[in-house]
Parts: C-alpha cells; sequence; structure tokens
C-alpha cells in the first residue's frame, strides 16, 4: 500500500498527453516567494548517494538529488534544466504551466509533465512516493525543480524535434524566409538596412553548413569555432570545397520552424546584419536535432558566399 505521501503525490498525477501534461492540481495561492531553482549537473554530482538513512528534503538540490535518483531507476538518465527550474517555481507559485509557458522560458517541447509534492518527508518516502508513477516519466531527458515552504515541484519535459526527413521542405522554406527578410530590408539593432537582392541556396555552403550543425550537438556548444576541432566557419567552407576564404555564417537555436530561426536571426543584430550583407548571393542551410545531453534541442546553421 503506498504511504500517506504517496498517495497525497499520486493525486496530483495526470497522464502525459501527446503534447503537454496538464497542470497538476494548484498549489494554492499565486505568491511570489519562491526563489529560482539554482540546481545544476555539477551540484548534483558533487552530492553522494544515496544521502544518510532517514534525511529530510529541506532543499531543492536535495529534491533534485531524489527526482534524479528516480529517472536513474526508471532507466532514464535526465539532467537537470534552468528554464524547468523556472517553471517548476512558477507552479509552486500557483501560476499556470502550458505549452506557451514553456515556450516564453525558451524551451520548446514536445511533451511534458508536471508533479506536486505537497508534504516533503525524509528522503526514502519521497524517493517511494514518485516511484510510484515511475513509467510516466521514462523517454523525458530534462527536469526542473523547486521547494518552499515544505512543498516541492517537479516539471520534466522532452524537447521538441525537427523532422530531418523532411528537410528539402524546411530548407525552402528558410530559403523563403530570408530572401523575404532581405526584399522588405530590415531594422539590425540601431541601423535600418534597405533591401537587397535574394540568395541562392548552394550545395557546397550547405555541406558546410550540414557539418557544423552536426557537431554543435556532438561536442554540445553554441557559437562559430568549435571548441574541440577548432573548425571556423571559413575551414569548413574550404573542406566542403568553396573556394573563397571570405564567408560568413548565422545560427539559430530551440527554433522549431523557418520562420522561427529567421526572427531569431534578425532579432539579434550581428546575425540581422549578415542577412542583410548584399555581398552576399549564396546560401547553404543545414539543421539538426540535439540529444537528452545538450543544451538545445534544435540547431540551424546557414553559411553565406559571394
Amino acid at each position: 500500500m503506498a504511504s500517506p505521501t504517496a498517495r497525497r503525490v499520486l493525486d496530483r498525477l495526470l497522464p502525459v498527453g501527446p503534447l503537454l501534461a496538464a497542470v497538476l492540481a494548484a498549489p494554492a495561492a499565486h505568491a511570489d516567494t519562491v526563489a529560482v531553482s539554482t540546481v545544476t549537473e555539477d551540484a548534483l554530482a558533487a552530492l553522494p548517494w544515496p544521502p544518510a538513512p532517514g534525511s529530510g528534503v529541506a532543499d531543492a538540490l536535495a529534491f533534485a538529488q531524489v527526482v534524479r535518483q528516480d529517472f536513474r531507476s526508471c532507466g532514464q538518465d535526465a539532467r537537470p534544466d534552468a528554464r524547468l527550474n523556472e517553471l517548476a517555481g512558477r507552479l509552486l507559485r500557483g501560476f499556470k504551466v502550458d505549452r506557451a509557458a514553456f515556450g516564453a522560458a525558451g524551451l520548446p517541447v514536445k511533451a511534458a509533465g508536471m508533479v506536486v509534492v505537497p508534504r516533503l518527508t525524509s528522503w526514502e518516502r519521497v524517493r517511494d512516493s514518485l516511484a510510484n508513477q515511475c513509467g510516466q516519466r521514462v523517454g523525458y531527458p530534462r527536469f526542473g525543480v523547486a521547494v518552499e515552504g515544505g512543498r516541492a515541484a517537479l516539471v520534466y519535459a522532452r524537447p521538441a524535434e525537427l523532422d530531418l526527413g523532411a528537410r528539402a521542405v524546411w530548407e525552402q522554406e528558410l530559403l523563403r524566409r530570408l530572401n523575404e527578410a532581405r526584399r522588405q530590408g530590415q531594422r539590425c539593432g540601431d541601423t535600418l538596412h534597405p533591401g537587397v537582392g535574394p540568395l541562392a541556396w548552394d550545395g557546397t555552403l550547405s555541406r558546410a553548413a550540414a557539418q557544423h550543425a552536426a557537431e554543435l550537438p556532438q561536442y554540445d556548444f553554441r557559437g562559430h569555432v568549435n571548441p574541440v576541432t577548432g573548425s571556423t566557419p571559413p575551414t569548413r567552407a574550404a573542406a566542403a570545397g568553396w573556394p573563397d576564404p571570405e564567408v560568413a555564417e548565422t545560427l539559430a537555436y530551440d527554433a522549431l520552424t523557418p520562420d522561427e530561426a529567421v526572427r531569431a536571426l534578425l532579432d539579434s543584430p550581428p546575425h540581422c546584419r549578415i542577412v542583410m550583407d548584399a555581398r552576399w548571393m549564396r546560401v547553404g542551410l543545414a539543421e539538426s536535432n540535439g540529444t537528452a545531453a545538450t543544451a538545445f534541442a534544435t540547431y540551424w546553421a546557414q553559411v553565406y558566399g559571394r
């Protein structure tokens, strides 16, 4: 028979739907007293397991340690995510956590679930409570937690993915949106850029973009210089067979559509200036998905040449 703590948790569990689980039984009234958890992978790794027998779950780090072990007992390796920590705090404050909230936090999701533990006791009882619903969290590689006033919230998510089998469709629409932005003219930071001519898709530059789109999740970094291999936009373009050493590169992260990717580029003045540079006449395009171990769910790379 489940313990009283377990029953209270189970009362607040809802099945995870194909897109997003509904919010669990609401925690009391709205409040602004729940601090955002700072639980990180490094902080968790430094803690011994198991804790001392009978010790309490006094803070977010202790709760996250139990949560991490619960995931592992289900055969799922999950890591903490600062954005989900923030959403767990919102859940404890009584705010609605829906698809829009995940998007606003910068983490588009394919599916997610939430658990509220209304009374924290010993770590063993919290562990047993979570274990009763272990199967619901398989396939969810990221989680966030918050603890306040003897209560805890857990938010777990499966980041959204791109259908890479439809790559040609994605890239055709991405090229259309880039050229639409160039034709209209854009304000990049404080500078107004007039409209410029269209870009043409290029297979060689696309190979250079594909190399970087693959490297970004492989080595789990962001930016234009690979910290492991040292590759840069010019070296990747040269390796792909592009003859001109002068190229440019733009990157977007966590976008789920070409429109989102282009809007992200235009919202960044340095990337916007590259998009609007009339020198560039050809472009290569590539996309990739992240993994449970990467910082981002999706990666979009564009390489420009003359």
